[in-house]
């Protein structure tokens, strides 16, 4: 599929047939939207420097959107197609792409620019949309990753948060992005007689091997542990085989209410430019992955899971949240931690706005006391006070802890980790992997991977020398 999507002159993409005689008026909303974008100078080029992932995490200007058919908008960017791993290719394969929605049509770059302004431009408020349009999402997102400088990696990780009718799709769907030889590229063929484990298991590691001599060859562990079946997706019946703990299950997904949060990069990371040194492969243990690393410490405590429910913005459970914050911290002081330190580790580091909280240490501090006030307090205050009170270190915790577990160690670190992180697990540094990880030796003396965490004085390469 490489060679015809990116020999065509043109590749049309079939939105549907308009049964409900929306497409003229979404696609009319989309040229005011491009109006507006050229009226503010807001190239693509500006819209991309623009952190624009979610509704609470936009950087977002006073100018109101035109006046579109919102409904009509929906409609369009609801289409299937912006749902699906197989549309990746053709988008970034092809000279130009156009979108065909009954007798309309707009060329790819306009409908994605457009998209990328309604983020830009808040559309989820109650004065636009409402609310939030997975498909405007997953438009943008595709607009920007298509713009180049992506790897294999990126574009298996893009493809979690699509959709394919098979498992072994969300691979072959990608393998034209794969930026290799021919003769590595012959190791992963389309051949639905596969294993689904074997399949993945050979995409992770051309993956891997593509970002050769890089300091994040083994991002991926971000989400290996951290995907989650997709809701309403019935369970598999691959009892039979075996995932390596290192291979991310392509089929399942990311999802923040389910999945424990993905730590972000600080600064260098870990392993402060130190690529990773990866051995090459014995085919006949294709499911082991030998690359070299620090051992820093074992967990010797942890606090139960910090779940979603307890950081929700509409009835949340604020006393879970009170207990749970308290157990943290208790932990923390138990080992004898700073103030300071311990403001900072039981956010992983966040903000409310997911800023590194390194950058504005005294405001972080200064939610932290009113969160320890007000939950002192808390039967002293009604809900909505409580709720004020604790809001900006919620957050935080929320997109820093949530669904993760707090953890000390005996050799004086704490951080938090992946919700199956147990005592006696190993955290260690990886070479190559920008966080460090925990993970758990089985009987014949190898580890398999539990999951990414923080740990608190370490993650920007200062144990670089152990």
């Amino acid at each position: 599929m490489k060679d015809v999507y990116s020999r065509a002159e043109r590749v049309l993409l079939w939105l549907g047939n308009d049964s409900d005689g929306s497409a003229k008026a979404a696609l009319e909303s989309i040229d005011k939207i491009l109006a507006q974008c050229s009226e503010s100078n807001n190239s693509s080029e500006a819209l991309n420097s623009t952190s624009h992932n979610s509704p609470g995490h936009v950087q977002r200007t006073p100018l109101k959107l035109p006046h579109c058919d919102w409904t009509a908008l929906r409609t369009l960017f609801s289409a299937s197609l912006f749902f699906r791993v197989w549309v990746v290719q053709e988008i970034v394969l092809s000279k130009e792409a156009v979108c065909i929605c009954g007798r309309f049509s707009r060329r790819w770059i306009h409908v994605s620019l457009a998209a990328q302004h309604l983020l830009h431009r808040g559309y989820w408020q109650d004065a636009y949309m409402g609310d939030a349009c997975v498909g405007i999402h997953n438009v943008a997102s595709l607009s920007r990753s298509a713009r180049g400088g992506r790897t294999f990696l990126n574009w298996l990780v893009e493809g979690l948060f699509l959709k394919a009718s098979l498992p072994l799709d969300k691979v072959y769907g990608m393998l034209g992005l794969l930026r290799m030889d021919e003769h590595r590229q012959l190791e992963l063929k389309p051949d639905y007689t596969a294993r689904v484990d074997v399949v993945y298991t050979t995409a992770t590691r051309l993956a891997i091997d593509e970002l050769a001599g890089r300091v994040n060859q083994l991002d991926h562990l971000h989400y290996a542990q951290a995907l989650v079946v997709p809701d309403g997706q019935a369970g598999d019946d691959f009892e039979e085989l075996v995932f390596p703990s290192w291979v991310p299950r392509y089929d399942w997904t990311y999802l923040p209410q389910r999945s424990p949060m993905v730590m972000p990069k600080f600064g260098d990371g870990v392993t402060s430019g130190l690529p990773a040194s990866i051995r090459p492969h014995d085919p006949l243990n294709s499911h082991i992955l030998s690359a070299k690393g620090l051992i820093l410490s074992t967990v010797s405590d942890r606090s139960d899971m910090l779940p979603a429910e307890i950081f929700a913005k509409e009835n949340g459970d604020l006393d879970g949240f009170a207990t749970g914050f308290f157990s943290c911290k208790s932990l923390a002081q138990r080992g004898g931690h700073a103030v300071e330190a311990i403001a900072i580790a039981l956010t992983s580091r966040r903000t409310a706005d997911r800023n590194d909280a390194l950058e504005n240490v005294e405001a972080l501090l200064n939610s932290y006391r009113r969160c320890v006030a007000a939950c002192e307090q808390k039967t002293s205050l009604s809900r909505m006070e409580l709720e004020a009170a604790v809001h900006d270190y919620r957050e935080a915790m929320w997109h820093g802890t949530g669904n993760r577990v707090f953890f000390t160690t005996a050799t004086g670190y704490m951080g938090t980790a992946h919700p199956a992180a147990k005592e006696g697990d190993v955290l260690a540094i990886l070479f190559g992997a920008v966080f460090p990880v925990v993970l758990r030796a089985d009987e014949e003396g190898r580890y398999r991977l539990v999951g990414d965490a923080y740990v608190h004085g370490v993650m920007e390469g200062s144990e670089r020398q152990m």
